[in-house]
């Protein structure tokens, strides 16, 4: 697995994956908003991507203003991109 590539999509956007049983209400709210919903591999969760820049982002370098406070989410992020080969 390869490190960061310098992109910025992990700042624009947040996925979240939801539960199916029990969340009804918020799988509703995310399509009431426009909001791609898609059934996750197993089937069990949903999956929606919001698009939204950071504040912490820095448009000059595309990395993060604040790296090493960052919030656990965003050292956590598994980047889809960096997987690539």
């Amino acid at each position: 697995m390869r490190g960061c590539i310098g992109c910025g999509k992990c700042c624009r956007q947040v996925v979240y994956t939801v539960a199916k049983a029990g969340r009804e209400d918020l799988i509703t709210f995310f399509r009431m908003h426009d909001l791609d919903v898609r059934n996750s591999e197993d089937g069990e969760s949903v999956v929606t991507v919001i698009r939204a820049k950071c504040d912490w982002l820095s448009l000059a370098t595309l990395r993060c203003k604040f790296y090493e406070k960052r919030p656990t989410m965003c050292r956590e992020f598994l980047c889809d991109e960096a997987l690539k080969d």
